[in-house]
């Protein structure tokens, strides 16, 4: 028992110290505290900079920044005004660190320095870029220049044998004790170039030439403990990260690193303002034909960042076997000068390495002698790899890499060689998830590949550019062109994935799709329910308003002339004011008659009906509506007719007094007392069947405002003077403007505040042919009625005794029924043609008019079948309601009735002998 807890606690020990240990190895170097050093900041441009915001940059910060991870040391930054001071501070103890230095001729016993070199410099002759006629490597023109050199550069660099191979005589130099002497009489013109390090380059200045290489240190005062630190460093930095010195320095040093364009260079590309890219279809990440024609992928964005360096524009073209015309540049052309030179094709330095995968079925092998392996025809790499390592008769040629992966996908080939990024690129598509890669030990670097150019300049041009792409920059590249998934059908996709999910997906999205479009249905159905309720009750309401306020009119001049008859004491007076009751009574009679007519409220119109309508009554009628309500209020109330226009207006009579009751009507009631209300009528233009009618009703009253009249005038329950004399609800204006547009007129209005109104009212009517007057208004005879026998059957008294004197008036003899059951029994009893017609009310206790008139049909006798009954009916149906016709009514009346259509409606049925034409008598005189 002892033995095994001994054990255990071992074994937990044991875990405890490894997870101690990894702990500590897995804490960054950065986040160790370490020492600090100060380092001797002397400006050099690219070197040690300053940001915007004041904050040390450049290669040398880059530098100690990474070395800072790598030992924990944090570097702060001293000013040095010159490059000696640095040294001097180091020696004082003012600074720890000295860089960049170059290393003395003979050892130093003040400095020591890193073994391993922080950047490598040369010598350069630089001119000003001012100095347009010297260019790089021009060797003809450097043996006429005058050339400055300070004096240790030429010393301790042993430049001589340089400068003779540039073709710069010895004589031609010019000595001075520093760079900063050399610098000041480049800009003076005294000398045309200057010998110094690289370093010393400036935005101003320009290569001419380099030569030689001069390696650069850090030093530290001898017996530093930290420059073994630092130098070791600098070694694990070269083994980790072999690319960030020379990334480092494109980044800091572009014009350095790049190599300046030749005489010929220059002017070659100074005379092209474009360059034509060759790219391949189905290269997947590397080129690819979008949908619009052009081709995207890595080697078109490097061929666009070259084009955007030189300043020229890109074209693309598709890449074809046969030889090309004009210049072309193949982008991915395989780094081979044998193979160039066989193709007659410039190529420039490689720029990356492609890697290749071998694509086959998922859990499917093959046996390498007899498979059968697809590759891309145009490939002189894979061709070459291929053919060393299978038969002929095993390969399958196919166009692109999409290609190859669809050999592969339907069974036509074992499996394929395809490079690396072609390949990720077309396993995302879903027609090929049965296929998988594998990295084979095969790879190759791509080059750009200039044909069509005799002078060999494009292709040095193009690679001198490409020594200016940092690898960072090409690997964004990359990185940018791999994010695009392949252009597919998602859906689909996911689909083919999941078959069995999609399925179930599908049949209860379809079930989800139909319940919702039922619910959608249901639920718009019943909101257009609801809009056409709510629009109706709005109808109705605004239909009623309408109507309550049209018929305060009518009914205060029947109250009116009902009180001055009663006063009256001459009988020819007192028939006047019963005239005057009884058009009142007629026109209000109408209005009730619209008000119940629902028809009417759904359709939210009127029903027109126009007949010839005598100026005169027009004029008269307004005039006894208007006038008892003007002489109350003291205003003058005139009318004016043209005497050129035709005796009969063609218009619905009882719609045109509407609109003129409502103006006038308004015009008295904002017109105060002494003021002036005016009607004139008059012919506007006349046509060959038609003519337009003036309307103009005037007022000198309180007028209104612009405002008003722009925004809110013809809007119902509008009203701009709520104190004005007399009441409304502001709905006549909108009465008339909706009567006005319904029959197809104008209406217009100018008015001023305290100015007074004028409407312009314009309205349309046909001509009345005079034959048809003749006809129209041939006077109905009822002198053929006299002494004839009609039966009435109306159970109330009150209309029962009206029609009656109606009937008596003009010498026709009446029985009379309470019901219909009564009406039936005295027309059973009567002899046969007894009676002339029977008067019907269709509403009657014991038995109804429809029920009594259906029994008289039936009764044997020959009378039964031809007598006419007219129906008596508070609402006039219409001709075609289906009770109406089964019991076989010869017509109908609408109560009240009226005296003539009561005469005509019975006049009807005269023989055509007794119709003769004197005037039918009326009540009223």
């Amino acid at each position: 028992m002892n033995a095994l807890q001994n054990l255990k606690r071992r074994l937990c020990a044991a875990i405890l110290g490894a997870i101690l240990l990894v702990g500590i190895l897995a804490v960054p170097a950065g986040a160790v505290s370490g020492p600090t050093l100060r380092v001797a900041f002397y400006p050099l441009p690219g070197f040690f900079e300053y940001t915007n915001r004041g904050e040390e940059c450049g290669y040398g910060v880059d530098l100690l920044n990474l070395i800072s991870r790598y030992t924990g040391i944090t570097f702060t930054y001293v000013l040095a005004h010159s490059w000696e001071e640095t040294k001097q501070m180091v020696l004082k103890g003012e600074a720890d660190v000295r860089m960049p230095g170059t290393l003395p001729v003979s050892p130093s016993t003040t400095l020591g320095y890193t073994e391993h070199s922080i950047i490598d410099t040369y010598y350069a002759v630089m001119a000003l870029k001012s100095r347009e006629d010297l260019c790089y490597q021009d060797y003809e023109t450097f043996q006429t220049l005058k050339v400055g050199i300070s004096r240790p550069v030429y010393q301790s660099a042993g430049l001589e044998n340089e400068l003779e191979d540039a073709g710069i005589p010895a004589e031609h130099l010019v000595f001075y004790d520093g760079f900063n002497a050399c610098r000041a009489a480049l800009e003076a013109g005294e000398i045309d170039a200057l010998i110094s390090n690289v370093m010393d380059l400036d935005g101003e200045m320009k290569q001419l030439e380099r030569f030689g290489t001069i390696s650069n240190y850090i030093s530290m005062s001898i017996g530093n403990p930290y420059l073994k630190t630092i130098n070791n460093a600098l070694a694990k930095i070269q083994s980790d990260e072999p690319t960030f010195f020379s990334d480092t320095y494109k980044r800091w040093f572009p014009e350095r690193v790049a190599v300046p364009m030749t005489k010929d260079e220059a002017r070659y590309l100074a005379s092209i303002n474009s360059l034509t890219f060759a790219f391949q279809d189905g290269r997947g990440y590397y080129s690819r034909r979008e949908k619009d024609g052009s081709f995207t992928g890595f080697y078109p964005a490097v061929a666009q960042m070259i084009c955007d360096r030189l300043g020229v524009s890109c074209i693309q073209t598709e890449w074809k076997e046969e030889k090309a015309r004009g210049v072309v540049v193949y982008p991915d052309f395989y780094y081979d000068h044998v193979w160039a030179d066989e193709k007659n094709v410039d190529i420039t330095q490689p720029y990356a390495t492609v890697n290749y995968y071998a694509i086959k079925n998922k859990n499917s092998s093959f046996d390498p002698e007899t498979c059968t392996v697809a590759a891309v025809h145009s490939s002189h790499v894979t061709q070459n790899y291929i053919l060393g390592k299978y038969r002929q008769d095993q390969i399958t040629w196919c166009r692109d890499s999409q290609d190859c992966l669809t050999a592969v996908a339907s069974g036509r080939a074992s499996l394929a060689l395809v490079s690396s990024y072609a390949a990720e690129y077309y396993l995302k598509m879903y027609h090929y998830s049965q296929l998988t890669p594998s990295l084979v030990a095969f790879s190759n670097q791509v080059c750009l590949g200039v044909e069509g150019d005799e002078t060999g300049l494009l292709a040095s041009a193009l690679s001198k550019t490409l020594s200016t792409i940092t690898t960072d920059e090409l690997n964004a590249l990359m990185i940018d062109t791999t994010v695009k998934r392949p252009n597919q059908n998602l859906l689909l996709a996911w689909i083919y994935e999941n078959p069995v999910r999609s399925i179930l997906i599908v049949s209860g999205g379809t079930i989800l799709m139909v319940s919702l479009a039922a619910v959608f249905l249901y639920l718009k159905r019943a909101h257009r329910k609801n809009l056409d309720l709510a629009e109706a009750v709005n109808a109705k309401q605004a239909f009623l308003s309408r109507m309550s306020h049209d018929m305060r009119t009518p009914m205060n001049a029947i109250i009116g002339f009902s009180s001055f008859g009663a006063e009256a004491s001459d009988l020819e007076e007192s028939a006047g004011y019963h005239e005057k009751i009884h058009q009142a009574g007629q026109y209000l009679l109408q209005l009730i008659n619209d008000s119940l007519d629902l028809s009417k409220l759904q359709s939210k119109n009127y029903a027109l009906h126009p007949q010839p309508y005598r100026k005169e009554e027009l004029l008269e009628s307004l005039a006894n509506l208007l006038q008892p309500r003007a002489q109350e209020k003291g205003v003058s109330l005139a009318f004016h007719c043209d005497p050129t226009l035709p005796p009969l207006l063609l218009f619905d009579k009882m719609r045109v007094q509407q609109i003129f009751v409502n103006l006038l009507n308004n015009a008295i009631k904002f017109t105060p007392s002494g003021g002036h209300v005016t009607l004139d009528i008059e012919k506007e233009d006349a046509g060959p069947d038609s003519y337009l009618i003036r309307f103009r009703v005037r007022d000198d009253g309180a007028g209104m405002s612009d405002e008003f009249q722009r925004n809110r005038l013809f809007k119902p329950f509008e009203q701009e003077h709520t104190t004005a004399s007399g009441d409304g609800t502001g709905l006549g204006l909108a009465i008339v403007k909706d009567l006005v547009t319904m029959m197809g007129g104008t209406i217009s209005c100018k008015s001023a505040p305290g100015k007074g109104t004028t409407f312009t009212v314009l309205l349309r009517g046909q001509i009345v042919p005079e034959q048809n007057l003749v006809e129209k208004f041939r006077p109905i005879s009822s002198s053929g009625l006299v002494g004839k026998n009609v039966l009435v059957c109306e159970d109330q008294a009150v209309n029962r005794e009206i029609v009656e004197k109606l009937l008596q008036h003009v010498g026709i003899c009446v029985d009379s029924a309470e019901n219909g059951q009564e009406g039936l029994k005295l027309f059973e009893k009567s002899a046969e043609n007894y009676y002339f017609a029977v008067l019907m009310d269709i509403r009657m206790p014991v038995l109804d008019g429809i029920s009594a008139t259906k029994a008289i049909r039936r009764l044997s006798r020959r009378d039964a079948a031809g007598v006419p009954i007219i129906a008596l009916s508070a609402a006039a149906p219409d001709e075609n309601m289906v009770p109406f016709r089964a019991a076989e009514l010869s017509g109908c009346l609408t109560k009240p009735i009226d005296p003539e259509e009561l005469y005509a409606a019975l006049a009807k049925y005269l023989p055509e002998d007794e119709r003769q034409s004197p005037k039918s008598p009326s009540l009223i005189r």
